[in-house]
């Protein structure tokens, strides 16, 4: 059983999404072209389910509220996400 943790300090969350996006926008520019790119595809893995297994990974870490933790890719310098529809779906 997994025990959720709410943090009612607002500030909290805003000063761990304004460090962030400050380390985000720090990182060095890469002007050469890439020698290799890796893509992964990852079928049913939506900002919602990427969410909830991140706090579900910190509260068995131990973290107090689970929003703590980071997955590995969730450390990549650059990431993107695409919404894909089939062409005859109704």
């Amino acid at each position: 059983m997994v025990t959720l943790f709410v943090n009612s300090e607002p500030d909290v969350y805003e000063a761990q999404a304004k460090s962030a996006i400050e380390r985000k926008i720090n990182l060095p520019r890469i002007e050469t072209p890439a020698k290799n790119l890796i893509l992964m595809i990852g079928d049913g893995m939506g900002v919602s389910t990427v969410t909830a297994s991140r706090i579900l990974k910190g509260q068995t870490e131990g973290a107090a509220f689970g929003e703590e933790a980071q997955h590995h890719m969730e450390t990549f310098p650059y990431v993107g996400t695409s919404k894909v529809l089939s062409v005859n779906a109704h």
